[in-house]
């Protein structure tokens, strides 16, 4: 009967092997060898953001091309695209609010009638705002993520914010996260003035530029 036991254990753990059990990752290669792709879900807010248009920017210029993964915001801003593990790792998410048809919550029922371009960090596609794309314009300048989004927070004065964090959800328990939403409504302020600056083969780094000029003049508290 021991032997039989033995034997039994044997047969499940080569079955288990055998079958990619023991939580065998999406990232393996399939069938033809082409890299397995991912579900990124994410958030765009300013408010949080309907109807806008996010993209997984594998060509790093900014604007959607066909071909790169993409979805559109739903009622609360949230999104869901599909991409390798490396793509996302190496990509920034981009986020296009499209003036008259974007809808900010905190204005329900009302259009934009400016629009604006977000993103995050490569490797960071939960949560695009103004002030992750704010800690991407400190990055194009050099610096590491860290320090970047240690900059925006002395910048803006939100020291004790994690800037790249969704200050819709959490405002209405951690008041500085109130804060930050002010803030960065002041941004997006910034954000659509380029907008209507900037023609569309202006480059990231231009854009990215032209935010921290924009924010340092227009929103930095006194």
């Amino acid at each position: 009967m021991l032997t039989n036991n033995h034997g039994l254990v044997i047969f499940l753990s080569l079955c288990l092997f055998g079958c990619g059990g023991g939580g065998a990752s999406t990232n393996s290669l399939p069938t033809g060898g082409a890299p397995a792709t991912v579900s990124i879900n994410g958030v765009a807010i300013d408010g949080n953001l309907y109807l806008a248009k996010a993209f997984l920017d594998l060509n790093g210029n900014g604007v959607y091309d066909a071909g790169e993964p993409t979805a559109t915001t739903g009622i609360d801003g949230t999104f869901t695209l599909q991409a390798t593990q490396d793509q996302i790792n190496s990509h920034s998410v981009v986020v296009t609010a499209i003036a008259g048809t974007t809808i900010d919550q905190d204005t329900p029922n009302t259009p934009l009638a400016a629009g604006f371009t977000m993103m995050a960090p490569a490797g960071n596609p939960y949560v695009v705002s103004p002030l992750t794309t704010q800690v991407a314009a400190k990055m194009a300048e050099g610096l590491s993520l860290e320090a970047a989004k240690s900059a925006v927070q002395t910048q803006l004065q939100l020291t004790s914010v994690d800037v790249m964090l969704n200050y819709v959800a959490l405002q209405g328990t951690v008041s500085v996260y109130f804060d930050a939403h002010k803030v960065a409504a002041s941004v997006a302020e910034v954000l659509k003035a380029i907008e209507t600056q900037v023609s569309t083969n202006t480059t990231v780094v231009n854009r990215l530029s032209s935010l921290t000029a924009g924010v340092t003049k227009n929103v930095v508290p006194s």
